[in-house]
């Protein structure tokens, strides 16, 4: 099974970091989950559930109601908005860690984070071909 990557250790409580370390504005919503491209579920990663979206230099922080879930920069490919009009406007982030590439879903409460998250992560995240997806695991 694929060990998935841990947060850094000055990321256990975003909250007492400062608002200028974030590169979107944290945000509440619901983490959706994360699915392997190749069809394998990713059965250490969060449940679907409340949570809080951080992004920082470091990478992508979704602080689950269980286990937190840890995109590192390294890892990050692409975003995109995921328009559904009957649920508002989640977010899928495309990554990729130990060879295999992930789809993470996040529903922001607010439609505008959506925009600013995929906005940042399009900024932040390697060119295609170019992310090791290497770093600490769990």
């Amino acid at each position: 099974m694929t060990e998935f990557p841990l947060p850094p250790a000055d990321l256990d409580d975003p909250e007492e970091r400062d608002e200028s370390d974030f590169l979107a504005p944290p945000t509440g919503g619901t983490y959706v989950g994360t699915t392997a491209i190749a069809g394998k579920a990713p059965g250490e990663l969060a449940k679907e559930g409340a949570a809080i979206a951080y992004l920082t230099e470091e990478g992508l922080l979704f602080q689950c109601a269980g286990e937190p879930v840890w995109i590192p920069t390294e890892a990050l490919l692409d975003a995109e908005p995921a328009v559904n009009a009957q649920v508002g406007v989640p977010f899928v982030v495309r990554w990729r860690w130990a060879g295999e590439r992930y789809e993470t879903g996040f529903l922001p409460e607010e439609d505008e984070a959506s925009v600013a998250f995929v906005h940042a992560i399009k900024e932040l995240a390697a060119p295609e071909g170019t992310n090791t997806g290497e770093g600490s695991a769990r």
